[in-house]
């Protein structure tokens, strides 16, 4: 259910990538730059007898990268400011998974000077006072599933949780840059 939360989430910020990139960029300025990109990286194989042209045409190939950064610098800029809001949420969501079964994690509590164990979670240890910080902490066990029950104030450090071993943040920009595609070479809708 989570990777398909995160596929609709993707999808979505993809098209809304390509409507940023159509209003705020001219397509034809852009494809006569990625033309001139591709025309100075094929004579490097032309002309690789001749330094003096390949290094003009090395000269030329960091102009026109600049050039293609300074036209995508908007639109990238303003596909930040989405991205950075969703980020923090999206984290939480998709970036932790439950506690291990069988694997021992400690869990901190400032303020509390007693755990109940929420059901499927063994405590192991007696509580840890470090006196400089107020805080206690506990080692505990999983002996099943638990994604939460434990009382609010008491920090659990949840293992990261990975897709298929990759990060949630993979999946996400792979996703968008799949739905940018399609929804580019649609141009109908747009």
């Amino acid at each position: 259910m989570a990777l398909l939360e995160l596929c609709v989430v993707s999808a979505i910020y993809g098209v809304v990538a390509t409507m940023v990139f159509r209003r705020f960029t001219d397509a034809g300025r852009l494809r006569g730059t990625i033309n001139r990109i591709l025309a100075h990286v094929m004579e490097f194989r032309l002309f690789l007898d001749e330094p003096r042209i390949i290094l003009r045409a090395q000269r030329e190939l960091i102009g026109e990268n600049i050039r293609l950064l300074r036209q995508m610098a908007l639109p990238c800029a303003i596909l930040a400011i989405p991205f950075a809001l969703l980020y923090s949420p999206l984290d939480r969501h998709f970036g932790y998974g439950p506690l291990r079964i069988g694997e021992a994690a400690v869990v901190t509590a400032r303020g509390v000077t007693e755990l109940n164990a929420p059901p499927g979670i063994v405590m192991e240890t007696l509580g840890v006072r470090v006196l400089r910080t107020g805080e206690i902490s506990w080692r505990v066990r999983p002996i099943a599933t638990v994604y939460d029950g434990f009382p609010k104030g008491v920090d659990v450090r949840y293992p990261r949780a990975l897709v298929f071993h990759l990060p949630w943040v993979i999946w996400f920009l792979g996703i968008s840059a799949l739905t940018a595609s399609i929804a580019h070479s649609l141009p109908a809708l747009w």
